[in-house]
């Protein structure tokens, strides 16, 4: 179990780690280097890296270690038209199915949104905003009702972490956001597919032009 404890501390952190670029693409971790750093055996630095590897965080380079890998604009661009196809689709649904609670909920996620955004951007405040922007889609893909639907949605929300890293303006999200929240809680599908829609495309063209 402190094994496993371990393993899961050395894990989020270098994740956190890549998501935010503090470790940028190429740098190279190895077994020695991180049970060093953290002061554990070699297992859960092991056990850790095969994980982020498998997750592609990381790529296993025979008698050095583990690399961290890049993302490229064919990487963005196909996580981007997967999520207009089918974050449009769940926000049309949960405009019929979202409950009151719900729409409460994604507005406190709107508020605090706007709160970190008037601060300055720093590792700590991203990362935060970063969450709640993923806390954000996916509490709209459950409303969906649409469990798998919402788990796909889940995946490339997940996917898309180390894209959102390089967006100059995701502080200013909330915005689009709250347009969003009005649609759904005005019960209208159409609207609401709309304002998700452009919402993804304006993050995508502020990405792209990072490229």
């Amino acid at each position: 179990m402190i094994a496993r404890k371990k393993k899961d501390i050395i894990y989020q952190s270098i994740r956190r780690a890549i998501i935010t670029l503090e470790l940028e693409p190429g740098e190279i971790l190895t077994e020695v280097d991180l049970s060093k750093q953290y002061n554990v055996s070699k297992t859960p630095a092991r056990e850790a890296l095969i994980v982020l590897a498998h997750e592609g965080f990381i790529e296993a380079i025979p008698r050095t270690g583990y690399r961290v890998t890049s993302v490229s604009m064919q990487d963005a661009l196909e996580i981007f038209h997967l999520r207009i196809l089918l974050e449009v689709e769940a926000a049309g649904l949960a405009a019929d199915r979202i409950s009151d609670d719900e729409i409460t909920a994604l507005k406190e996620n709107v508020y605090r949104e706007s709160q970190f955004s008037q601060q300055s951007i720093n590792y700590d405040t991203y990362w935060k905003l970063y969450q709640l922007n993923q806390e954000f889609h996916y509490s709209i893909a459950l409303a969906s009702r649409n469990s798998r639907l919402a788990n796909l949605i889940k995946q490339l929300i997940d996917e898309m972490e180390r894209v959102l890293s390089w967006d100059p303006n995701l502080g200013e999200d909330f915005e689009d956001h709250n347009t969003i929240v009005d649609a759904l809680e005005q019960r209208n599908k159409t609207k609401a597919e709309k304002a998700m829609k452009n919402h993804i495309k304006a993050t995508r063209s502020r990405i792209l032009d990072r490229f």
